[in-house]
């Protein structure tokens, strides 16, 4: 197997690549920034497994395998002079004094922390797989259909290839699940075409140690595994194309052994960047891959610690190059393991995330898988979206480069950015779509369309509680007072965008009757002058002037 990661990468990005920009501007090649940002990731998957659950904190092994990785890493980066470079790119927020040191790859959160920056800097953000396909109340929410909305080139006639990595909640991976069932069941119905989904295994994915997790086994005992899964060795020769001439970056192989129904698979590599690795030897008998018996072997020995580290990266990163050197385009890989989906995803757009439940993801149903995404990328999906919103409405939409800007900065800011793309920009951009008269049937009358907004230059266009955005309109109520919630059996609900604006004419009707009673609707304040809240004005009702007001002019009001 040889594969060209840095082509793979220029095939993943296209023409759009924020790395080539970045290199024009630190005076060195696009390849050279590729393979420097690219070292450094492995090197945080390395620092991932063995500070976090390997070596001790602050022992005298953790100090040998941190001082041990960082030699290589600046070694590898010296060849085209970017340790420099690489930590000025790097440097950012929390990273403003970063060194290629003990200090930043002795922690597993600063390992992350650097790979997301890295990841940042290829231009990629995660995008929860629900915001996939939105707007489309036609299909489900499997695993496949989203593959088919990520992939313009979807084969209907191929299966699309899953390859595991390590997984965990089985509540995250449900539209995998839902793929299963659904296969399940057209093959039991003796549908013509039922094989949508082929579970791959091969002698990559043998060796890694994190091999026989739930998924892997439902997947096995559902008959989901094809033809593909052959167990043969293979020699890698993994590369990276540099100023036009070859750099390795791993070139290894893998053995495989049966005894009785047990197969026994041995990794042997070469040589791992600039390091001579021949001298060790590595099975997957009793676990002996593991972290755990990589490091109590290390310890042993009292030397070689980085390099025994390298077997363990083997696990993941053969799997991620067996799966690129996948001829179709229908396949995905799904990893629970977070420096492994950030690896794959800068060469395939494929690879899914499965997060951990945390604060901001304690609902791992709609929030557990994710997909690494370009701008450009995020922005196609935004379009569909918001056009399939729209058609929702009974209105055609054209799209506009002011609406894909406002849709990506809701994006970046986590806002659900498909609603946010028709709440604000259904009044300004939409026009009805015609309905066509049936034949014999009186003609209708034409749909109204939205009224145009006869402006004057400098005069702004007037505001109305409907064509107020979800977010100025929370902002509003809450400025004034309105609760934006409400508390359905003791748990606290959003209001939807119905409710608020029935909240929003309450209030309105309010400041008339307030206005009519002579009353007034604002008060000064240390900051200025502010619009009264609903409780003040109730308030105020009660205690309202005996006196009938000289009516002077038309009232006037704005609200809000």
């Amino acid at each position: 197997m040889k594969i060209d990661l840095y082509k793979a990468y220029k095939e993943r990005f296209g023409r759009q690549r924020k790395l080539n920009r970045i290199a024009d501007s630190v005076g060195h090649d696009e390849s050279e920034i590729f393979y420097g940002l690219f070292r450094i990731l492995m090197a945080c998957d390395a620092v991932h497994d063995f500070c976090g659950r390997g070596f001790s904190p602050k022992s005298d092994d953790m100090l040998k395998f941190v001082t041990q990785l960082t030699v290589e890493l600046k070694n590898d980066l010296n060849v085209y002079n970017l340790v420099d470079v690489c930590e000025d790119l790097i440097r950012q927020n929390d990273f403003k004094n970063f060194k290629i040191n003990y200090n930043y790859f002795s922690t597993e959160s600063n390992s992350k922390s650097i790979s997301k920056r890295i990841l940042n800097l290829f231009g990629l953000s995660t995008v929860p797989l629900k915001n996939i396909g939105q707007g489309d109340c036609t299909g489900d929410n499997s695993i496949i259909r989203m593959v088919k909305i990520l992939n313009r080139t979807y084969d209907n006639n191929l299966p699309v290839e899953l390859r595991v990595d390590a997984t965990s909640n089985s509540s995250s991976l449900l539209p995998i699940y839902s793929s299963i069932l659904e296969q399940s069941r057209r093959k039991a119905s003796r549908c013509e075409s039922y094989n949508e989904l082929l579970f791959v295994k091969d002698i990559s994915s043998e060796y890694d140690a994190a091999n026989r997790d739930k998924l892997q086994k439902t997947l096995i005992e559902a008959g989901i595994v094809g033809d593909i899964n052959k167990i043969e060795d293979t020699n890698y020769n993994i590369y990276c194309t540099v100023n036009g001439q070859p750099v390795n970056i791993v070139n290894c192989g893998l053995k495989s052994t049966k005894y009785g129904d047990k197969i026994i698979v041995t990794l042997n590599v070469t040589r791992y960047f600039n390091k001579d690795c021949s001298d060790i030897k590595i099975n997957n008998d009793l676990d002996n891959n593991s972290v755990k018996k990589l490091t109590q072997r290390a310890t042993r020995e009292g030397e070689n610690h980085y390099k025994y580290s390298v077997f363990k990266t083997m696990g993941d990163f053969l799997q991620i190059v067996s799966f690129l050197d996948s001829k179709t385009y229908n396949k995905l890989y799904i990893s629970f393991d977070i420096l492994s989906g950030e690896i794959c995803s800068l060469f395939s757009k494929f690879s899914f995330y499965e997060a951990n439940e945390s604060k901001e993801r304690q609902n791992l149903v709609e929030d557990g898988l994710y997909v690494y995404m370009t701008d450009e990328e995020i922005n196609d999906q935004l379009a569909a979206s918001g056009l399939m919103f729209l058609q929702q409405e009974g209105v055609e939409f054209t799209p506009t480069q002011d609406a894909i800007e406002m849709a990506k900065k809701a994006a970046e800011s986590g806002l659900n950015y498909a609603r946010k793309v028709r709440e604000d920009y259904l009044p300004t951009f939409a026009t009805p779509i015609s309905k066509r008269p049936v034949r014999g049937s009186p003609p209708l009358r034409p749909a109204r369309s939205p009224k145009r907004r006869k402006l004057s230059f400098g005069k702004k266009p007037k505001v109305s509680i409907r064509n107020t955005s979800t977010r100025v309109l929370k902002a509003k109520l809450k400025s004034v007072g309105v609760p934006v919630t409400k508390v359905v059996r003791g748990k606290r609900m959003k209001l939807t965008r119905k409710q608020l604006e029935m909240r929003a004419q309450a209030f309105k009707r309010l400041q008339i009757i307030c206005q009519k009673k002579g009353i007034n609707l604002t008060y000064v304040s240390k900051k200025g002058r502010k619009y009264k809240s609903a409780k003040r004005l109730l308030s105020d009702l009660k205690r309202q002037p005996k006196f009938k007001p000289k009516p002077k002019t038309k009232p006037k009001m704005k609200w809000g």
